[in-house]
């Protein structure tokens, strides 16, 4: 259905870390499973609160990105990006989520600083259009 996500609340956070080998470090399944394993005990399923979709991705940062128009892949950097994308029901619902996720999020907030990484937020935004769910 077209919209069916129109109005929900997104958060998005963009991990830019130093070289692959941080990256792996950070992707190992225990690491990985553990902010799982957060949010699944941490998220409503239902209600006004209630957690849409949840999804972590991960892959090179590239130099440009004009050449994906020519169907070539640019050169990469050798840093590797680290996305998190939440969407939910209603602010109410990202709002308690970033009020449950504080220790989380200084812990990581903290390993990021001692690997030299970067993080950028994006928060509170509304969606305006989606295709399908």
């Amino acid at each position: 259905m077209a919209n069916a996500l129109k109005g929900k609340t997104i958060t998005t956070t963009t991990a830019i870390l130093p070289n692959e080998e941080v990256a792996a470090k950070f992707l190992e399944p225990e690491a990985l499973d553990n902010h799982f394993e957060f949010m699944q005990t941490k998220s409503h399923k239902s209600g006004p609160l209630k957690l849409i979709q949840y999804y972590v991705s991960s892959g090179p940062e590239w130099k440009e990105s004009a050449s994906f128009l020519d169907g070539k892949l640019p050169e990469k950097t050798g840093r590797v990006i680290v996305s998190v994308v939440e969407i939910y029901e209603t602010e109410d619902g990202l709002h308690h989520h970033w009020i449950e996720s504080k220790e989380h999020h200084q812990v990581f907030l903290a390993w990021l600083k001692e690997v030299d990484g970067e993080i950028q937020t994006y928060s509170f935004h509304k969606i305006l259009q989606s295709l399908w769910e």
